[in-house]
């Protein structure tokens, strides 16, 4: 710094300095020089300044900052660090993708000089900010380095004080959110840890770091329920229709089963899968549950179903008369409403069959089903992808069917080899069967975890119909309804004597992809059942023999005449007569006296004439 002095003149400088160690003494020094100008000379008269050289050029000289660290001079800290999460475990998915994590620090000691406070933000979360709970201003946060660790942690420091006092607690929430497109899904480690410029005794320093875990859920509630309508069916096993039908009306009443899946959140449902096993054919092969139009989703941009068998919906191409209507759904279906669900038909011989619940779902309406037209054809039943079937054929009603026998394996060049490929084990029908019973046993749905899957059931050999429905963006407290119908054939269960029982249709539920790589909720297993009752008047009355009724005549004639005799032998047919008195003449007559005759109501006695008025009494 230049300046020029006059003689006898004195110049002060402020100087304005920052440090930030304030335990270490500040040292200054300062020193001074004539600069002589370039020429040598001085303007006019003037002389050439001269320096004192009896006192130094330099000057040096610290400051000691004033402290509260004792007569020694040194403070000594006792730093402490707390934190706990706001949760005990984190849930991803929902709405409220926020973790709070409130660090309390607390000096014990002397005063804490230059006092940080670094914590490490996990892989998955973003830094969102700090908040102090008793300061009016947040500590500054920033992050030490410029890119995160090999493990994908950001390490953050925050100043909290310069000096953080004695005897001080600092409250701090320290904000990190979940990444919407890599989230974590590991459990959460969360680090914290605290140190000043000076240093703490060696036995103190182990409550300055803190770490602990949370654990990492994906929670989707997702909840499987049906219910049959309707719920029972009496059909007669004399009244047979004829083999020529037009009308689908002509073959029985409309059965539809009903399937709802809802998510009770809180986490959203990605994707989810719905299959339905539903009741075509009889253990005999005859026409069970006639499927006549499509399944129907109440809001189609939240799935959409397919039948694998197509040939099974409507096989003998009937006119479809419409008179099925969809169940209106204004809300969810509560559990208390569905019938438990059987999967064996009992009776002189045993007959397994299956049902399937229809769920809706939606805002509710009225749909129109418009049935595509379909020519009377051979059909057979079309086998996966992972076999060919092959060698027997059994005949339904006409159609001839093939079932497999034997398994070969297609060859396909754009996958692996056939042998390195690892098939799955075919479900047998003992396999639904016991799914059914577990069902029923618990009065609803329950957590499978056997060998069903879209994958591992073949209806093509169990004689059923395998509907498949994809399902996708279910939301908290969302549904979705799933409505099949169908008609009881009831020419097959009169020519198999069927003696009625409970047919059920098995469904199984399973969350399958989402955006977060977490292991899946096991599936979801629910029968839903429809009860037959046979009926048959006619045959009861016919059995009755002509003697019977005679009996009944007679028996009935008999205890009448004992009634009769017991009521004529207690007197109840004898009867009581009054006790006569014969009348007495008088000659006292009441001079006040009247008598009565049919001229005049009341005449006196002097009138009386007995020739006209008779004898009086």
């Amino acid at each position: 710094m230049q300046t020029r002095f006059d003689k006898q003149d004195r110049y002060c400088w402020p100087q304005s300095l920052i440090f930030r160690d304030k335990l270490s003494p500040i040292h200054w020094s300062v020193n001074y020089t004539y600069e002589e100008s370039r020429t040598g000379k001085l303007s006019g008269n003037q002389l050439e300044p001269a320096i004192d050289t009896t006192v130094p050029l330099s000057f040096e000289n610290k400051i000691n900052i004033a402290n509260n660290c004792g007569k020694d001079d040194l403070c000594i800290p006792d730093l402490k660090v707390r934190a706990v999460a706001d949760r005990e475990k984190f849930l991803l998915g929902t709405k409220d993708n926020t973790l709070l994590v409130n660090v309390t620090v607390q000096n014990g000691g002397e005063d804490s000089y230059e006092t940080k406070l670094f914590f490490d933000v996990p892989k998955g979360f973003e830094y969102s900010g700090v908040v102090s709970t008793d300061e009016k201003t947040a500590p500054s946060c920033s992050p030490t380095t410029e890119k995160p660790d090999e493990d994908g942690r950001w390490t953050f420091a925050c100043e909290l004080g310069n000096p953080l006092p004695q005897q001080k607690t600092l409250s701090t929430t320290v904000r990190i959110t979940a990444n919407e497109k890599d989230p974590p899904v590991k459990p959460i480690e969360i680090r914290a840890f605290v140190n000043s410029s000076n240093e703490e005794v060696e036995d103190t320093e182990n409550d300055n770091y803190v770490s602990f875990t949370i654990p990492v859920d994906f929670r989707n509630q997702l909840t499987l329920n049906g219910r049959s309508n309707p719920e029972q069916i009496d059909f007669s096993t004399r009244n047979r229709t004829p083999e020529d039908v037009f009308d689908d009306t002509e073959i029985g009443p409309v059965v539809s089963h009903l399937y709802q899946v809802s998510n009770r959140g809180p986490s959203v449902v990605d994707a989810a899968t719905l299959d339905i096993f539903w009741p075509s054919f009889s253990a005999d092969g005859g026409h069970l549950l006639y499927i006549i139009t499509d399944p129907v989703i109440s809001d189609p941009s939240k799935g959409r179903c397919r039948v694998k068998q197509m040939q099974n919906i409507n096989p003998l191409n009937l006119r479809i008369m419409n008179e099925h209507i969809p169940t209106d759904a204004p809300h969810r279906i509560h559990s208390v409403d569905y019938d438990k669900t059987e999967h064996l038909v009992e009776g002189s011989e045993e007959r397994q069959i299956y049902t399937t619940p229809s769920h809706r779902s939606g805002t509710g309406g009225t749909w129109e089903f418009k049935e595509k037209p379909q020519a009377p054809v051979e059909y057979e039943y079309i086998p996966d992808d992972e076999y060919i079937d092959e060698d027997e054929d059994y005949d339904r009603k006409g159609s001839r069917v093939k079932r497999e026998t034997r398994r070969t394996f297609k060859q396909n060049p754009a996958k692996l080899r056939s042998e390195d490929r690892i098939v799955p084990e075919k479900a047998r029908f003992s396999d639904l069967r016991q799914a059914v019973k577990e069902s029923k046993e618990a009065g609803g749905a329950i957590d499978y975890h056997g060998i069903l899957s879209r994958a591992t059931v073949d209806c093509n050999s169990l004689r059923c119909t395998h509907i498949e429905c994809d399902l996708s963006n279910i939301g908290e407290d969302e549904f979705v309804l799933i409505e099949i119908f169908s008609r009881l054939y009831t020419n097959t269960l009169v020519d198999e004597r069927n003696p009625g029982g409970e047919i059920s249709s098995l469904a199984l539920a399973r969350v399958t992809t989402s955006k977060l790589n977490l292991p899946h909720k096991p599936t979801l297993v629910i029968a839903v059942t429809t009860s037959l009752n046979a009926v048959d008047g006619e045959a009861s009355a016919a059995g009755v023999p002509w003697w019977l009724y005679l009996l009944a005549i007679l028996i009935g004639l008999v205890l009448l005449a004992l009634l009769i005799l017991l009521l004529w032998r207690c007197g109840f047919f004898k009867r009581n007569r009054p006790h006569a008195e014969k009348a007495q003449r008088t000659e006292n007559r009441d001079p006040d006296g009247h008598y009565a005759d049919t001229k005049t109501r009341y005449a006196g006695l002097d009138t009386y004439n007995q020739q006209s008025h008779g004898q009086m009494l």
